[in-house]
């Protein structure tokens, strides 16, 4: 019988510019730990939001074994204007990661994988259409364009 295979047992992509980046030369090896981390994670086939991370700091720092307040320090510096940055936002200062309610975004995320934002989304849009038709079957509502 074939064993089933996990999203946590397969490959995810980095960009090789990654190697060139500022981040890369000046961040301690903690700091390339928890980014390679977030990285995977960003891209977890189960997650409905591609480039979020929804995972706290303690959570973070039990998953890679960093102390918490590393953790929270390096996401703070990498949350930080970067003024080495290639790839500059929206506020002109070349950050990293943002945090959002619960966890953290990789700002630059759908620069590097748009199919994957574009998937998630497609999924999304086919969930809610399908949530749509079985509340409406429930209910007994046509739905529109519908005869009879």
């Amino acid at each position: 019988m074939a064993r089933m295979i996990t999203y946590d047992e397969g490959w995810f992509k980095v960009s090789r510019r990654l190697l060139d980046s500022s981040r890369w030369f000046r961040e301690d090896p903690a700091t390339l730990k928890l980014l390679l981390f977030l990285i995977a994670e960003a891209q977890n086939p189960l997650n409905e939001n591609p480039g979020v991370v929804r995972i706290g700091d303690t959570g973070i720092a039990s998953r890679t074994g960093i102390p918490v307040a590393t953790v929270k320090a390096a996401i703070d510096r990498l949350s930080g204007p970067d003024d080495e940055s290639r790839t500059v936002g929206d506020d002109g200062e070349g950050r990293t990661l943002e945090r959002v309610p619960g966890g953290v975004r990789l700002l630059n995320f759908d620069l590097y994988h748009p199919t994957m934002v574009e998937h998630a989304l497609a999924k999304k849009s086919v969930r809610i259409e399908r949530a749509r038709r079985a509340a409406a079957a429930r209910w007994g509502k046509k739905e529109p364009g519908s005869e009879g």
